[in-house]
């Protein structure tokens, strides 16, 4: 479904999500602002789910969620789960990451498919995963940057690929990680497409990229959307949420 990156800064730090999807899947609704209750949000919708995938909000609270392996699912049939888009906006009304990840804990993993889903507020991250039998949330500080991956390809020959490559462009960059990971994000080996961070395979490609940029002043949400029948140099839609102020307006440019 996904990979998703994070590279600390000083000021700061960017996350970056390929979102992978079956190309019969409905095109996302670009990210728009929503209120949440005493929150306001940055994030686009999956038609299909009601959902969302990726998000931030005027707390500077990054949240990414990703598909669990669907081999380890013990639970009932899909037909009776919820959408796991639901469960970001639900998180993102909360005013900090301890506070959502509280929430996290409170919600019943049995009426989900297996997720992972990665909460940031400045340093912190925190790891809750789901894996159809056991949930569990794991703290970390971020000093250096981490890498999240998963896909219904199959995890086993996809993420130690993926792993290597990131390590290789990104920690061991030659001039710096936000550069490495601006090109992780959009490589592809021509001879294994499919296993690829930008992927394709047939039924099924990278159809997004988001990047959120976060400071001490605003978050920005750069998204770049790319259609199942056209090129990847799609028009990218960016918002931005004032974090000094945590005010309720986000200025919308069209980026060629």
């Amino acid at each position: 479904m996904c990979t998703v990156s994070v590279v600390p800064r000083d000021d700061g730090f960017r996350l970056v999500c390929n979102r992978d999807e079956r190309v019969s899947r409905a095109v996302a609704l670009l990210p728009q602002r929503y209120e949440l209750g005493s929150t306001s949000a940055v994030f686009p919708i999956d038609p299909d789910g009601g959902g969302t995938w990726i998000g931030v909000n005027d707390n500077g609270l990054v949240m990414a969620i990703l598909n669990g392996s669907p081999s380890r699912h013990t639970g009932q049939g899909t037909a009776d789960l919820r959408s796991r888009g639901v469960i970001i906006p639900a998180l993102l009304q909360h005013g900090d990451a301890p506070a959502a990840v509280r929430a996290a804990g409170e919600l019943e993993p049995t009426d989900f498919a297996p997720f992972q889903l990665v909460a940031i507020q400045g340093r912190a991250v925190s790891i809750v995963t789901w894996d159809g039998a056991l949930r569990e949330t794991r703290d970390i500080t971020m000093g250096t940057p981490l890498l999240f991956t998963s896909t219904s390809f199959g995890d086993t020959p996809v993420e130690p690929a993926r792993r290597r490559l990131f390590v290789a462009s990104v920690i061991n960059a030659s001039d710096s990680w936000l550069e490495g990971q601006r090109r992780f994000h959009r490589h592809r080996w021509p001879d294994r497409p499919e296993v690829s961070v930008h992927m394709q395979r047939l039924g099924a490609r990278t159809v997004s990229r988001s990047a959120i940029d976060v400071t001490a002043a605003t978050a920005t949400f750069l998204y770049e959307s790319f259609l199942a029948d056209g090129p990847d140099t799609a028009p990218a839609q960016l918002q931005c949420l004032d974090l000094r102020t945590s005010a309720r307006t986000a200025g919308i440019d069209t980026i060629g």
